[in-house]
């Protein structure tokens, strides 16, 4: 289980590295346009997953990695182990 919170603050650090020196702030979602694509991608409001998608998505690095998932399966897929990755921590 801590694996799974080791890959995403791996995944965050090595994009963020990266992003540094290939991407500018623009290719980052704003946090309205991270929230609509989080309603696609299957999040209900009122829910635990809803909650934790907004408190993580505050982070620019987040916002850019879910951006690049191709398919709505997969982005809600990643926010779910995110969730169970915050929830672990508490």
């Amino acid at each position: 289980m801590a694996n799974i919170n080791e890959g995403v603050s791996n995944i965050c650090a090595s994009v963020q590295a990266s992003s540094a020196h290939t991407s500018s702030a623009s290719s980052v979602p704003s946090i309205a346009d991270y929230m609509k694509m989080m309603k696609e991608g299957g999040v209900k409001e009122k829910t635990a997953l809803y909650f934790t998608a907004t408190q993580i998505g505050m982070k620019p690095e987040v916002r850019e990695v879910f951006m690049l998932i191709e398919t709505n399966e997969g982005k809600l897929d990643w926010l779910e182990r995110a969730h169970e990755a915050e929830m672990r921590k508490h």
